[in-house]
């Protein structure tokens, strides 16, 4: 093995602190490697009063550091996963992946605790087409605008007003010491976000949330073409979503994710089919400490679908 390595890495605190990391754990287990970053501009560091989506082209935060790759003038590179073109250039590869950290996205705003607190009309960044989607199928009376830029000058422009909140990744607003300011984490996302809206929450004991059935939820191609039926398993799934949105409401677990843990007493009460819209009521009828139980009801105009008993571990 070379005994001094190079990293290639973009130049902002947040690929910094995970070229550090990189380099840390090299030099751990080959303490006689010298291991150094060099910092190299991407395409998409340079142009930042454009849409990402209206740039075009593939890799744009990586084809620079690629081509040093390949000139052998680095050893390698970090990157964020999501910044990884689908094809590596020939001759490269994808060597290691780190633990992975919390993948949720994380709603931050400086006036709203959560999504469901914006009053129509708001005004909510985000530089992904993805987020953009998923938040105007969740909240079509919100208005969402391009939000470039590192994470710090992000936060700046919600702490000058220019937008009522911002959803960034969770994982990169721990590892840049700003976990105190995410109100809500989104764990799930297309296609298994299972909850169109929240209609009720009483914090930390009940809410109602409701999941609009539709010809084109991914679970008709298969279940089944010719008779298309909501899979049981997939309506209990929703009833978890709701229940977590219940139980991460508290304080106390703000910025945290609630893991399904167990189910009991679940009966499935009718066929629930494209067109129709669920209501999913959840109450938490006990809870000690991260640990809570919910009784659960997904009901179609009032009749019930599914009934049962939900548990939640909130991480710690």
């Amino acid at each position: 093995m070379k005994t001094n390595l190079i990293i290639g890495t973009r130049q902002s605190l947040l690929a910094m602190w995970q070229s550090n990391y990189i380099a840390g754990r090299l030099r751990e287990e080959y303490p006689g490697c010298e291991v150094t970053l060099k910092k190299i501009v991407t395409k998409g560091d340079r142009i930042l009063d454009v849409p990402l989506a209206k740039i075009g082209g593939k890799g744009l935060f990586t084809k620079e550091i690629e081509q040093e790759l390949l000139d052998g003038t680095i050893d390698l590179a970090v990157h964020s996963l999501k910044d990884m073109p689908t094809v590596l250039p020939e001759g490269l590869c994808l060597t290691a992946i780190t633990e992975r950290a919390n993948a949720g996205d994380a709603f931050v705003s400086n006036k709203y605790n959560s999504i469901e607190e914006l009053p129509e009309g708001s005004v909510l960044g985000t530089s992904s087409l993805r987020r953009r989607a998923q938040l105007l199928a969740r909240r079509p009376d919100l208005k969402i605008v391009d939000l470039r830029g590192n994470v710090d000058p992000r936060l700046k422009k919600l702490d000058e007003g220019q937008m009522d909140a911002i959803i960034l990744a969770a994982a990169g607003l721990t590892r840049l010491g700003h976990a105190d300011r995410i109100k809500e984490i989104i764990p799930h996302r297309d296609p298994f976000l299972l909850i169109d809206e929240v209609l009720e929450m009483e914090v930390g004991k009940r809410v109602v949330a409701r999941k609009y059935i539709r010809e084109d939820d991914f679970w008709f191609k298969g279940h089944f073409p010719q008779k298309p039926v909501t899979p049981g398993v997939l309506m209990v799934e929703m009833l978890a979503q709701a229940g977590a949105v219940c139980i991460l409401s508290q304080p106390e677990f703000k910025g945290k994710i609630a893991m399904f843990a167990g189910i009991d007493k679940v009966k499935f009460r009718r066929q629930v089919v494209p067109g129709d819209v669920l209501d999913l009521e959840v109450e938490i009828i006990s809870q000690r400490g991260p640990i809570g139980v919910g009784k659960a009801v997904a009901s179609v105009a009032g009749k019930k679908a599914v009934v049962g008993e939900i548990k939640f571990a909130v991480e710690q």
